[in-house]
């Protein structure tokens, strides 16, 4: 049996594919984003689009979700530093 450092990280996305996550969301004054929630201990982003879906972004660090709360384009935002780069699902 392989014995090792545990990878933390592998965990956390492993609870998150496992539907574990799930946040409490604020709105937001947006064209395109209706709300979004953040659980810092578990690193999980949600977003919910005023076009209709939620989306729980996995492994997101807090000061991303700092800087999506000040970003003057919420969508615009979400599109460039969130999509593509964090595992997601529908919620």
């Amino acid at each position: 049996m392989k014995t090792g450092p545990i990878d933390l990280r592998a965990v956390k996305l492993h609870a998150f594919a496992l539907g574990l996550a799930g946040v409490e969301r604020r709105r937001v004054d947006s064209s395109a984003v209706a709300s979004v929630g953040y659980d810092a201990a578990r690193r999980v982003l949600e977003v919910e689009y005023r076009g209709g879906g939620a989306y729980a972004y996995a492994g997101v660090p807090p000061r991303t979700y700092a800087a999506l709360l000040a970003a003057s384009s919420k969508g615009a935002f979400v599109n460039a530093r969130v999509k593509g780069r964090y595992p997601f699902r529908r919620r």
